[in-house]
């Protein structure tokens, strides 16, 4: 017999079956029956096995009522339950340090009778997170637990609050604007110091081998002008060609990349390697391997290799590389025609979200606030979509279920202008839930056509001026904003922002939340029916092969785990669906 129990249980009473050696149920044994005795034999973590030997007692009464008492011992029932037997056993036996733990029982005339039980670090009695410490201790949905949706799709119900909301925006609108820090051009600034830069090298130095023509300087852009070097023979310290490259990315910079443009004219089996010094172990680490050194070649071929922040001096940002070859043959060339190695800043200053908000608005400066726009900060919608089709200038139909029980006239519709690359906002006047059609105050200078961008933004108040908003000037992508530095420039400055204004809105969408993958491919929602499931769902197969764990309306196997004589998970299979 074989059951699971988690590590430190204590004060475990068991019902043991005991068998004559016949094979039917034993009865009238007692604490002082011939022969009888008890042990535990335990499998410890370090693989020794340890028998620690017992001898059965008379419980106090005796009764099966009796508090617990170490190895106490007392027949159940010998007519309704035959061979049943109550048997305490000390804690001793569950003790952490152990795999499993097997108890024995023999007598005079009995088939010994064992019991195993695999000691675990779960308690399955505990229904809210089966003794797992870093899951909420509290039921899902209830304070402190686990979020789920009511209504589905994880709503998160109640969770934009105006109150909420007011508080958040408060928060944003509360520091002082500070002209110096706070403008989009400060912000541009920051961002484009935060952006990839790439680095040219600013020395060269030939250890070893001949230097046929160039410098570093001819490193700097490819232009088949080449940085070229040729072994020497004998070798040197294993080596008939080692020469560095110098570089220096400044300080508060991490290094990203190397790329280095070329090719080594060489006979076959002659390649050179690429290393980067590492100034945590104060040696050179080799950053090429087989598949990447330069091989023989006639033309130029591109090798990109990662680099760490270790292959950083933190004083000065100084970064050396070097290249390398066991060729002595003298008539091997190795042409270097561009090498750049690229880098990111560890933090980009001012790039909070006080100095973005405080520079779209500029409250102090131009008079405008969000009270005399018009806003309300408790009502904050947030949609995107795709034309379907237009009717005219200010009638479109979108891929958009318009609802019913919400009254959206007022609120702000964008529109981007595929054709044109522009943004142009209108206020919703009607909408007509039946057909998903939308009707604006007045015509867009264009007319919405299949596959132009819609954005709610809200309902509120917008000025005449701030009907148009430039693609480069808010909309941007972030990624773009990353590693694009045409993007950044083309940020407009504050004064071009004063007579705009920006929308309020009604609801937060959360669906694109639920939808988020988190791991691999498992998204948010998919890992919260996954936690249910092995929190809350019905379970079968313990102690065999395989073992399910069931969705929470019992329709399917949500968690199917094959595990081995320990317990232990070999394979998961999951139904997301």
């Amino acid at each position: 017999m074989k059951q699971e129990i988690e590590i430190g249980t204590t004060d475990y009473t068991a019902l043991i079956l005991i068998r004559d050696t016949d094979g039917a149920p034993k009865t009238g044994l007692t604490n002082a029956s011939a022969g009888i005795d008890v042990c535990y034999t335990r499998t410890e973590t370090d693989n020794d096995v340890v028998l620690t030997a017992g001898a059965p007692v008379a419980l106090a009464t005796p009764a099966l009522t009796d508090p617990h008492l170490d190895w106490g011992f007392l027949e159940v029932d010998s007519t309704n339950a035959p061979g049943l037997y109550r048997l305490d056993l000390p804690d001793g036996v569950f003790a952490s340090g152990a795999w499993t733990a097997v108890v024995s029982l023999i007598a005079t005339d009995i088939d010994p009778t064992q019991v195993e039980y695999i000691l675990v670090a779960v308690d399955k009695l505990d229904g809210v997170r089966m003794g797992l410490t870093a899951l909420p201790d509290a039921a899902a949905d209830a304070a402190g637990g686990l979020p789920i949706s009511d209504a589905g799709g994880l709503d998160l119900d109640d969770l934009l609050t105006t109150t909420e909301l007011s508080s958040a925006f408060t928060e944003i609108k509360g520091a002082t604007w500070a002209s110096s820090t706070d403008t989009l051009e400060a912000i541009r600034d920051s961002i484009t110091d935060a952006n990839p830069q790439n680095h040219a090298a600013s020395a060269n130095n030939e250890t070893t081998g001949t230097l046929d023509s160039g410098t570093y300087v001819d490193t700097m852009s490819e232009n088949t002008t080449y940085y070229q070097v040729s072994p020497v023979t004998p070798a040197v310290d294993g080596f008939g060609l080692n020469v560095d490259l110098t570089f220096n990315i400044g300080s508060g910079r991490v290094c990203e990349q190397l790329e280095v443009i070329g090719y080594f004219d060489s006979g076959a089996q002659r390649t050179v390697q690429v290393w980067a010094y590492d100034y945590t172990i104060s040696d050179y680490v080799q950053l090429s391997s087989s598949t990447n050194d330069f091989g023989n070649s006639g033309s130029n071929d591109t090798y990109q290799y990662p680099m760490t922040n270790n292959m950083r001096q933190a004083s000065d940002g100084e970064v050396n590389i070097r290249f390398t070859s066991t060729s002595t043959t003298t008539g091997d060339d190795f042409y270097c025609d561009a090498v750049s190695l690229s880098s990111v800043a560890q933090s980009a200053a001012g790039l909070t979200a006080d100095a973005i908000q405080q520079a779209v608005w500029a409250r102090l400066s131009s008079g405008h606030d969000e009270s005399t726009l018009g806003y309300n900060a408790s009502k904050l919608f947030i949609k995107h979509g795709h034309i379907v089709s237009g009717s005219d200038a200010k009638t479109f139909v979108i891929d958009y279920d318009l609802p019913t029980d919400i009254d959206m006239k007022g609120m702000l519709i964008m529109i981007e202008d595929k054709t044109d690359d522009r943004y142009e906002i209108r206020r919703i006047v009607s909408t007509i839930s039946a057909s998903d059609t939308v009707i604006v105050d007045r015509n867009f200078s264009f007319t919405p056509e299949a596959l132009d961008d819609w954005y709610f933004l809200g309902q509120g108040y917008t000025d005449a001026s701030a009907t148009e908003v430039k693609q480069d000037a808010i909309i941007s992508q972030l990624s773009d904003i990353e590693t694009d530095t045409t993007e950044i420039a083309n940020i407009p400055t504050t004064a071009e922002f004063e007579a705009r204004s920006l929308p309020s809105a009604d609801y937060i969408e959360t669906s694109d939340i639920s939808n988020t993958v988190i791991e691999g491919t498992v998204t948010l929602q998919q890992a919260l029916m996954i936690m249910l499931s092995a929190l809350a769902g019905e379970s079968d197969g313990a102690m065999t092969a395989t073992q399910h764990f069931r969705n929470t309306i019992d329709t399917k196997n949500r968690i199917t785990a094959t595990v081995d004589s320990l317990g232990n998970r070999t394979s998961i299979t999951l139904d997301l669906t």
